[in-house]
């Protein structure tokens, strides 16, 4: 017998696939699976069996101090195992595996919290009362949802939503035509509008600490003015568009402590990017169409990706300072 490893988010990733088919669905996050115990993780995990989280510096798993690295009893496999790897190990098991009730009651009772009510809107409408209709700021915090009602500031260059509650994000605030940073710091949205498209002067986007927000949408590569893009410790976050190579004026994205796993080729059509933080565990293979990018000087890597491909990269980019992550 043997012990495995894995970090939290190929088991939520895991969690996820038995429940929904798919494996990133934006209910089954950290927040929900996370709350799990040990016993009702067992069932998700057959043949395997749960044996406890691993504190970090620790040489033994614990059964009540929970962790970011789970740890597992397998009669033939040892060591650290990627959601690909787990998912080879366990897919023919996958029919039958049971659900666990508690999971899916904390799913119903987040769904209620997410429903707006009329309260929900009029605390938004008061805040944006106190705003005045030339402001180049607008700022919402605890808010459900940006109404359409914020049409109406025409000179808003930057809109700033704060908040764990942000489910609901109105078509008409990417139309505002001034808008040129949307910042969407610790939400609850399952995925971005495609009428972000229509931000046709968006300069920066910033999304840090979403809980449930999966891939970022093909739309986005509407947005040619788009110099920046940040999507920051957001751990459901597995995807990038394919249109991210549309982006002709992108010169910083940072993809820093999210699980996104694979990066399209398309990437190397980001003729002016600068800067490509894309730290985080899942990441390992890199299109080779990073060698194309003349422009990049930083490009920092988790540790995987950066064993994985190291000495073509350093070939391939020689102007650029490629670093390795503290953390990953």
């Amino acid at each position: 017998m043997g012990h495995i490893t894995l970090r939290a988010s190929s088991v939520y990733r895991w969690v996820s696939l038995v429940e929904t088919g798919q494996s990133a669905h934006p209910d089954y996050g950290y927040n929900s699976v996370g709350q799990l115990s040990a016993r009702d993780l067992g069932p998700y995990f057959a043949p395997l069996s749960f044996v406890g989280w691993l504190q970090p510096g620790e040489a033994q798993p614990q059964t009540k101090q929970k962790s970011l690295t789970y740890v597992f009893e397998s009669k033939a496999d040892e060591g650290a195992l990627t959601f690909a790897q787990l998912r080879a190990l366990l897919e023919g098991d996958l029919p039958n595996a049971h659900r666990a009730k508690r999971l899916l009651s904390l799913i119903e009772k987040r769904a209620a919290k997410r429903e707006i009510s009329d309260k929900d809107r009029e605390k938004v409408e008061k805040q944006l009362a106190q705003t005045a209709d030339d402001a180049e700021t607008i700022y919402l915090d605890e808010v459900k949802l940006v109404p359409a009602s914020i049409a109406r500031f025409s000179a808003a260059k930057r809109l700033c939503v704060s908040g764990s509650k942000l489910s609901t994000i109105a078509d008409e605030a990417f139309a505002l035509p001034a808008l040129d940073a949307l910042e969407l710091d610790i939400n609850d949205l399952p995925a971005l509008p495609p009428s972000i498209g229509e931000a046709a002067g968006l300069r920066t986007l910033k999304i840090e600490y979403s809980e449930r927000l999966v891939a970022l949408p093909e739309a986005l590569g509407r947005c040619s003015g788009l110099q920046a893009i940040r999507a920051l410790r957001s751990k459901q976050l597995v995807h990038l568009p394919e249109s991210i190579g549309q982006l002709g004026a992108l010169r910083e994205l940072s993809l820093r402590e999210t699980n996104v796993d694979a990066l399209p080729e398309s990437i190397g059509d980001c003729a002016a990017l600068e800067v490509l933080d894309v730290i985080n565990h899942e990441l390992i293979a890199l299109p080779r169409t990073l060698g194309k990018l003349a422009k990049l000087r930083e490009l920092k890597l988790g540790k995987r990706a950066y064993e994985a491909n190291i000495e073509w990269l350093r070939a391939a980019l020689p102007g650029c300072e490629i670093s390795l992550g503290e953390r990953y």
